[in-house]
């Protein structure tokens, strides 16, 4: 399969699904200047270990996926006042587009409102393997 090409079998092994989450859901908001600051404070000797004295959008959006894999790790087992878990997930903004994105924790509970396969001609599917030259088999 020639670079760019997404194997038919990539769809057939997946599928799209559309899910809601309880209201009272919390997520940690990485693109916020707020959890810049906080964070920079709660992994100041971790961030120090890779380099990087602070965060800010370039580094949050930045190609380290360490020190983005550390913020999800922080979220993650960040404890909220009664010891449950503080967060559902991490809303970002990603770096290749201006695409809101919402990562969910596994533990997180959702209720599946739509289950659908990924077809070949799926609208959205299409549309991003146009903006970023992919061919979908």
């Amino acid at each position: 399969m020639s670079p760019g090409s997404v194997p038919a079998d990539w769809r057939h092994r997946r599928v799209a699904l559309r899910v809601a989450v309880d209201k009272a859901s919390r997520f940690l908001d990485a693109e916020a200047p707020e959890t810049h600051v906080v964070l920079t404070e709660e992994l100041a000797e971790e961030l120090d270990d890779l380099g990087c004295d602070y965060l800010d959008m370039g580094v949050v959006r930045g190609r380290d996926r360490r020190i983005t894999r550390l913020i999800a790790e922080w979220a993650f087992d960040a404890e909220d006042m009664s010891g449950g878990p503080a967060f559902a997930g991490v809303r970002y903004v990603s770096r290749h587009a201006d695409f809101e994105c919402w990562a969910l924790f596994d533990r997180t509970p959702v209720i599946e409102l739509e289950r659908r396969a990924i077809t070949h001609g799926m609208t959205g599917l299409q549309r991003i393997a146009r903006k970023f030259g992919l061919v979908v088999h």
